[in-house]
Protein backbone atom coordinates (compact mmCIF):
# COMPACT_ATOMS: atom_id res chain seq x y z
CA UNK A 1 0.00 0.00 0.00
CA UNK A 2 1.18 3.49 -0.87
CA UNK A 3 -0.06 6.37 1.28
CA UNK A 4 0.27 9.84 -0.22
CA UNK A 5 0.12 12.86 2.09
CA UNK A 6 -0.49 15.78 -0.23
CA UNK A 7 2.13 18.57 -0.07
CA UNK A 8 4.11 16.92 2.75
CA UNK A 9 7.42 18.71 3.37
CA UNK A 10 10.16 16.11 3.88
CA UNK A 11 11.33 17.81 7.08
CA UNK A 12 7.86 17.38 8.62
CA UNK A 13 7.33 13.68 7.88
CA UNK A 14 8.41 12.72 11.39
CA UNK A 15 5.29 14.47 12.74
CA UNK A 16 3.20 11.59 11.34
CA UNK A 17 4.48 9.55 14.27
CA UNK A 18 5.39 6.48 12.25
CA UNK A 19 8.53 5.82 14.27
CA UNK A 20 9.29 2.37 12.89
CA UNK A 21 9.66 3.56 9.28
CA UNK A 22 12.93 3.78 7.37
CA UNK A 23 12.93 7.37 6.12
CA UNK A 24 14.63 8.68 2.98
CA UNK A 25 13.78 11.30 0.35
CA UNK A 26 13.12 10.92 -3.36
CA UNK A 27 12.47 13.29 -6.26
CA UNK A 28 8.83 13.62 -7.23
CA UNK A 29 7.65 13.23 -10.83
CA UNK A 30 5.46 16.32 -10.45
CA UNK A 31 5.66 19.65 -8.62
CA UNK A 32 1.89 19.74 -8.05
CA UNK A 33 -0.89 17.18 -8.02
CA UNK A 34 -2.00 17.12 -11.66
CA UNK A 35 1.43 16.43 -13.23
CA UNK A 36 2.19 13.96 -10.44
CA UNK A 37 -0.99 11.99 -11.15
CA UNK A 38 -0.48 12.13 -14.93
CA UNK A 39 3.18 11.09 -14.78
CA UNK A 40 2.39 8.29 -12.34
CA UNK A 41 -0.84 6.73 -13.56
CA UNK A 42 -1.03 7.48 -17.28
CA UNK A 43 2.02 5.35 -17.97
CA UNK A 44 2.89 1.75 -17.13
CA UNK A 45 0.64 -1.04 -15.92
CA UNK A 46 -1.66 -0.34 -12.96
CA UNK A 47 -4.43 -2.90 -13.40
CA UNK A 48 -3.47 -4.46 -10.06
CA UNK A 49 -3.98 -1.14 -8.24
CA UNK A 50 -6.92 0.74 -6.70
CA UNK A 51 -6.61 4.49 -6.09
CA UNK A 52 -8.53 6.02 -3.17
CA UNK A 53 -8.56 9.77 -2.67
CA UNK A 54 -10.34 13.10 -2.68
CA UNK A 55 -7.92 15.04 -4.87
CA UNK A 56 -10.12 16.53 -7.56
CA UNK A 57 -7.37 16.30 -10.15
CA UNK A 58 -7.87 12.54 -10.41
CA UNK A 59 -10.90 13.45 -12.51
CA UNK A 60 -8.71 15.29 -15.02
CA UNK A 61 -6.42 12.42 -15.97
CA UNK A 62 -6.83 9.22 -17.94
CA UNK A 63 -6.97 6.65 -15.15
CA UNK A 64 -8.10 3.79 -17.36
CA UNK A 65 -4.87 1.91 -16.58
CA UNK A 66 -5.94 1.59 -12.92
CA UNK A 67 -8.10 -1.33 -11.83
CA UNK A 68 -10.42 1.07 -10.00
CA UNK A 69 -10.66 4.60 -8.63
CA UNK A 70 -12.57 5.18 -5.38
CA UNK A 71 -13.66 8.79 -4.81
CA UNK A 72 -15.09 9.13 -1.28
CA UNK A 73 -18.69 10.32 -1.20
CA UNK A 74 -19.50 13.42 0.84
CA UNK A 75 -22.08 16.19 1.02
CA UNK A 76 -19.56 19.08 1.06
CA UNK A 77 -16.12 19.66 -0.41
CA UNK A 78 -14.58 20.11 3.05
CA UNK A 79 -16.12 16.84 4.24
CA UNK A 80 -14.79 15.11 1.11
CA UNK A 81 -11.18 16.06 1.80
CA UNK A 82 -11.39 15.47 5.56
CA UNK A 83 -9.06 12.59 6.54
CA UNK A 84 -11.91 10.80 8.34
CA UNK A 85 -13.73 10.46 5.02
CA UNK A 86 -10.63 9.22 3.21
CA UNK A 87 -9.76 6.81 6.02
CA UNK A 88 -13.20 5.20 6.02
CA UNK A 89 -13.01 4.76 2.24
CA UNK A 90 -9.49 3.37 2.50
CA UNK A 91 -10.33 0.75 5.13
CA UNK A 92 -13.37 -0.37 3.14
CA UNK A 93 -11.29 -0.57 -0.05
CA UNK A 94 -8.63 -2.69 1.64
CA UNK A 95 -11.36 -5.18 2.50
CA UNK A 96 -13.16 -4.99 -0.86
CA UNK A 97 -10.00 -5.54 -2.92
CA UNK A 98 -7.88 -8.04 -0.93
CA UNK A 99 -5.84 -8.97 -4.01
CA UNK A 100 -4.99 -5.45 -5.19
CA UNK A 101 -2.41 -2.86 -4.32
CA UNK A 102 -3.95 0.28 -2.86
CA UNK A 103 -2.93 3.92 -3.19
CA UNK A 104 -4.47 6.09 -0.46
CA UNK A 105 -4.26 9.83 -1.12
CA UNK A 106 -4.82 12.04 1.93
CA UNK A 107 -5.16 15.77 1.19
CA UNK A 108 -3.30 16.93 4.29
CA UNK A 109 -1.12 18.84 5.00
CA UNK A 110 -2.20 20.70 1.84
CA UNK A 111 -4.47 23.67 2.55
CA UNK A 112 -7.03 24.11 3.98
CA UNK A 113 -5.44 24.26 7.39
CA UNK A 114 -7.66 22.46 9.88
CA UNK A 115 -7.64 24.49 13.11
CA UNK A 116 -9.76 24.35 16.29
CA UNK A 117 -11.70 27.32 14.86
CA UNK A 118 -12.41 25.54 11.60
CA UNK A 119 -10.65 25.08 8.25
CA UNK A 120 -8.75 28.03 6.77
CA UNK A 121 -8.86 27.94 2.97
CA UNK A 122 -7.41 31.36 2.05
CA UNK A 123 -3.97 30.68 3.53
CA UNK A 124 -1.89 31.94 0.61
CA UNK A 125 -4.04 35.05 0.22
CA UNK A 126 -3.38 35.89 3.88
CA UNK A 127 0.34 35.27 3.41
CA UNK A 128 0.52 37.48 0.31
CA UNK A 129 -1.48 40.18 2.08
CA UNK A 130 0.88 40.24 5.04
CA UNK A 131 -1.80 39.10 7.47
CA UNK A 132 0.09 35.89 8.32
CA UNK A 133 3.83 35.72 8.99
CA UNK A 134 6.12 32.77 8.32
CA UNK A 135 6.12 31.61 11.94
CA UNK A 136 2.32 31.42 12.02
CA UNK A 137 2.23 29.71 8.62
CA UNK A 138 4.73 27.06 9.69
CA UNK A 139 2.80 26.51 12.92
CA UNK A 140 -0.42 25.96 10.98
CA UNK A 141 1.34 23.63 8.60
CA UNK A 142 2.88 21.51 11.37
CA UNK A 143 -0.53 21.23 13.04
CA UNK A 144 -2.03 20.08 9.75
CA UNK A 145 0.52 17.27 9.63
CA UNK A 146 -0.32 16.32 13.20
CA UNK A 147 -4.02 16.52 12.31
CA UNK A 148 -3.73 13.83 9.62
CA UNK A 149 -1.26 11.68 11.58
CA UNK A 150 -3.78 9.51 13.53
CA UNK A 151 -5.69 8.78 10.33
CA UNK A 152 -2.52 7.72 8.55
CA UNK A 153 -1.71 5.48 11.50
CA UNK A 154 -5.23 4.00 11.41
CA UNK A 155 -4.86 3.08 7.74
CA UNK A 156 -1.40 1.59 8.24
CA UNK A 157 -2.77 -0.52 11.11
CA UNK A 158 -5.52 -1.85 8.83
CA UNK A 159 -3.13 -2.70 6.02
CA UNK A 160 -1.61 -6.05 5.22
CA UNK A 161 1.59 -6.21 3.22
CA UNK A 162 4.16 -3.57 2.45
CA UNK A 163 3.33 0.06 3.37
CA UNK A 164 5.13 3.15 2.08
CA UNK A 165 4.25 6.75 2.96
CA UNK A 166 5.23 9.56 0.60
CA UNK A 167 3.96 12.82 -0.94
CA UNK A 168 2.97 13.91 -4.42
CA UNK A 169 5.05 17.06 -3.96
CA UNK A 170 6.50 19.10 -1.15
CA UNK A 171 5.74 22.62 0.04
CA UNK A 172 7.56 25.91 0.41
CA UNK A 173 6.92 27.73 3.67
CA UNK A 174 8.80 30.97 3.13
CA UNK A 175 12.25 29.55 2.34
CA UNK A 176 14.37 32.00 0.37
CA UNK A 177 15.50 30.51 -2.95
CA UNK A 178 17.39 32.49 -5.61
CA UNK A 179 16.71 35.67 -3.68
CA UNK A 180 12.94 35.18 -3.53
CA UNK A 181 10.81 33.87 -0.68
CA UNK A 182 8.82 30.91 -1.91
CA UNK A 183 5.40 29.75 -0.78
CA UNK A 184 3.21 26.82 -1.78
CA UNK A 185 4.35 24.44 -4.50
CA UNK A 186 5.06 24.21 -8.25
CA UNK A 187 8.57 25.57 -7.60
CA UNK A 188 11.82 23.92 -8.68
CA UNK A 189 13.06 24.05 -5.11
CA UNK A 190 14.38 21.24 -2.90
CA UNK A 191 11.37 21.68 -0.61
CA UNK A 192 8.93 20.99 -3.49
CA UNK A 193 10.97 18.53 -5.53
CA UNK A 194 12.23 16.18 -2.80
CA UNK A 195 9.55 14.24 -0.96
CA UNK A 196 9.69 11.86 2.01
CA UNK A 197 9.75 8.11 1.44
CA UNK A 198 8.89 6.15 4.60
CA UNK A 199 9.01 2.35 4.38
CA UNK A 200 7.38 0.45 7.21
CA UNK A 201 8.65 -2.96 8.30
CA UNK A 202 7.20 -5.78 6.20
CA UNK A 203 5.90 -8.94 7.88
CA UNK A 204 3.87 -10.28 4.97
CA UNK A 205 3.06 -9.36 1.36
CA UNK A 206 -0.30 -9.29 -0.37
CA UNK A 207 -1.05 -11.85 -3.04
CA UNK A 208 -1.71 -9.40 -5.87
CA UNK A 209 -3.47 -10.18 -9.15
CA UNK A 210 -4.10 -8.13 -12.29
CA UNK A 211 -7.62 -7.49 -13.49
CA UNK A 212 -9.47 -5.43 -16.11
CA UNK A 213 -10.43 -1.87 -15.14
CA UNK A 214 -13.74 -1.61 -13.35
CA UNK A 215 -16.31 1.08 -14.06
CA UNK A 216 -15.55 4.08 -11.87
CA UNK A 217 -18.09 6.60 -10.65
CA UNK A 218 -16.99 10.04 -11.81
CA UNK A 219 -17.67 13.30 -10.01
CA UNK A 220 -19.51 15.83 -12.12
CA UNK A 221 -17.74 19.03 -13.17
CA UNK A 222 -19.34 21.12 -10.42
CA UNK A 223 -18.26 18.69 -7.68
CA UNK A 224 -14.72 18.59 -9.05
CA UNK A 225 -14.54 22.38 -9.06
CA UNK A 226 -15.89 22.54 -5.50
CA UNK A 227 -13.19 20.18 -4.25
CA UNK A 228 -10.45 22.08 -6.06
CA UNK A 229 -11.78 25.33 -4.61
CA UNK A 230 -11.63 23.83 -1.11
CA UNK A 231 -7.97 23.13 -1.77
CA UNK A 232 -7.33 26.75 -2.76
CA UNK A 233 -7.06 26.15 -6.52
CA UNK A 234 -10.05 28.28 -7.52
Amino acid sequence: MLIICDALHADHAHLLGVDTAIETVRPTPGLWSLPFLKQTFEEGRWDDTVYVGANGYIGYIDHSRLHAVVVPDATTAIEAIHPRTVTDAAVETLQTYPDKRCVIHFMQPHVPMFTPDGPITDVWEQVRGGEVDDETLRGWYAENVRFVAPYVQEVTAAADGKVVITADHGENLGERRWGIKRYGHSHLTPECRLVPWLELPVTERREVSHGPPRETTQLDAAALEDRLAALGYR
